[in-house]
């Protein structure tokens, strides 16, 4: 998600994709136990800390909005993703403007596992779209990022 939380560069932005099922290396009872679980609260990208989410998890729509303290003045991203019986699948959008408006790609989001404190999830962290935010690329590369649960005082 390092790479989702940022558009692509002008010439590769990002686009529409049904995703494709990703294998689910816990897919036991305790895997899917972690995953009905509420996943409200902040949590961190493990191989960079200035990467953190907020959670907001109403048991059938987990939404991790991204915070970065260099994000800048707008609107933030977020990874929008429903809950099913085999973890979550979502997507993330981003604007793609253009000399005539523009449209909304998404980048393809699944929780592949909730084990050991930690949301390991996959994404499409670039993708080449034409003018209507159409996939060019019939099969992009995933992603895989783990994200770790930040405990405080504060009840997060």
């Amino acid at each position: 998600m390092l790479a989702c939380a940022a558009p692509a560069p002008a010439s590769e932005g990002p686009g529409v994709l049904s995703p494709a099922p990703l294998p689910r290396p816990d897919s036991g009872p305790a895997a899917a136990d972690a995953c009905a679980a509420d996943l409200s609260g902040l949590w961190r990208h493990a191989e960079d800390d200035g990467f953190r989410y907020r959670a907001r998890d109403d048991g059938g729509t987990l939404v991790l909005s991204v915070l970065r303290a260099d994000a800048g003045p707008g609107p933030s991203t977020a990874l929008v993703l429903q809950r099913s019986a085999g973890g979550f699948v979502g997507a993330v959008a981003l604007a793609r403007l253009s000399a005539d408006g523009g449209c909304v790609a998404l980048f393809p989001a699944e929780v592949v596992s909730c084990a050991d404190a930690g949301l390991e999830v996959a994404t499409v962290p670039r993708l080449r779209v034409d003018d209507a935010c159409r996939p060019l690329e019939a099969s992009p590369a995933r992603v895989r990022h783990v994200l770790l649960r930040v405990l405080s005082d504060a009840g997060d």
